[in-house]
């Protein structure tokens, strides 16, 4: 089978991770396609498309044309799917069978009607009832490293994201008590794997608030090396995991600076020093760890996309 993923390129690019899963699947005959961004200053190298299409200024609108003159030989695709990451990336009048995947759910409603396959990784308030939940999945790289040593952990808390004003308050207030043992800041790649491998604890952000549902690339990493995770509750987290049993949930509170769901800061530096030594974190740990490499992987995502389409379009593209 040919697949080609259309998206747009660069360091740091989800749709990266979704490309790394589809090609872990047998009998695929991958190419990728699109316009490489140079804006993130680090990433993951090897992340430039097999095709590259111009970059347009600021717009990520194609046809179908400007893709298919790039193709080598007489090569065409079984199956064409759009990796879209809410940057308005669009591709018109697609020949074959396509499936939409939006990692965002921001840019979703220009295939209404086109394509039966469309889904989101990001649930919004007013979304068509046509488009398809599809929860993130655990990335390849994160499945294929061994389970870390749930003890001992060299760190109590670990919080590795972009620095944005919520969350850079709740490292401050923890990064302040001495007795505590902590790595925050942004790390991407290996370093971020090791970090998490190395620390009992961390918090995330399941939702981005009352008109998103969502379950962030983080909490299944952080569990997937065992570290255990305190989250708020949504209702996508809460139909893949179950509170006190995979993940110990919170009450957010809203920073006034960017509104971004955190936990309390007194709430959570009293759990990170209750839970860090806790035997019961060994066993939640787990049980999170578990799940999450046997049901939750970006691989198995990419066999639901392919069965899926196979049916929408009445082809024969993936074992039934």
């Amino acid at each position: 089978m040919k697949l080609l993923l259309l998206y747009r390129h660069h360091r740091r690019c989800i749709a990266g991770l979704w490309r790394d899963a589809f090609r872990e699947l047998e009998d695929l005959d991958i190419r990728t396609c699109g316009p490489w961004y140079e804006g993130e200053p680090f990433g993951t190298p090897g992340n430039e498309p097999d095709v590259a299409l111009a970059v347009q200024s600021h717009l990520y609108w194609y046809e179908w044309r400007d893709v298919e003159a790039l193709l080598p030989g007489d090569w065409r695709p079984d199956l064409t799917i759009i990796l879209g990451q809410g940057e308005k990336f669009r591709v018109f009048n697609i020949a074959g069978p396509w499936v939409h995947l939006d990692t965002e759910g921001a840019d979703t409603a220009w295939s209404t009607g086109i394509t039966p396959s469309r889904y989101t990784a990001i649930r919004r308030t007013g979304h068509d009832a046509a488009l398809r939940f599809i929860a993130t999945g655990l990335p390849p790289a994160c499945a294929r490293r061994e389970l870390p040593p749930l003890r001992p952990r060299e760190y109590d808390f670990v919080h590795i994201a972009t620095p944005r004003a919520a969350r850079q308050a709740v490292w401050k207030a923890l990064g302040a008590v001495r007795d505590l043992n902590t790595i925050m800041g942004e790390l991407w790649g290996g370093l971020y794997y090791d970090a998490l491998g190395r620390a009992a604890t961390t918090y995330v952000c399941a939702g981005g608030g009352a008109d998103f549902d969502f379950i962030t690339l983080r909490t299944l990493e952080a569990m997937a090396m065992g570290c255990l995770v305190f989250s708020d509750i949504t209702p996508a987290l809460v139909q893949l995991f179950e509170p006190n049993e995979h993940f110990i949930p919170y009450t957010p509170i809203h920073n006034a600076s960017d509104g971004e769901p955190t936990p309390d800061p007194d709430w959570l530096l009293t759990a990170v020093r209750e839970w860090t030594d806790a035997p019961l974190r060994l066993a939640i740990g787990r049980r999170a760890a578990e799940v999450v490499r046997r049901e939750h992987t970006m691989h198995a995502r990419a066999e639901r996309v392919l069965r899926e389409a196979a049916t929408d379009w009445s082809i024969g593209l993936w074992p039934q």
